[in-house]
């Protein structure tokens, strides 16, 4: 099962999004929200609420673009990781 598809991930989100007043942290938007993981769960980044915060659909995408862009140079994310951010179809 998909980790972000589980009670305790949804748990955890709505507790980073009610802790960041639910608006987004980059630009101030309150629709589409979700929790980012600041460092990636495939970089060893914790399910904590200190390792999220709030950020809308849109940001999210630009989150994770500036974070693989600091890594490894420009990033376009698969489908399969569109889909487990809960963005698919966005393109």
């Amino acid at each position: 099962m998909n980790y972000y598809a589980t009670n305790e991930w949804k748990e955890l989100r709505d507790l980073a999004v009610s802790r960041d007043g639910h608006k987004c942290q980059r630009c101030g938007s309150s629709k589409r929200l979700t929790a980012h993981h600041k460092i990636p769960r495939t970089e060893s980044g914790a399910d904590a609420l200190d390792n999220l915060k709030t950020v809308c659909d849109a940001c999210h995408i630009k989150e994770h673009s500036d974070y693989n862009k600091s890594k490894r140079g420009k990033y376009n994310p698969t489908d399969d990781e569109l889909k487990d951010m809960g963005l698919e179809g966005w393109r």
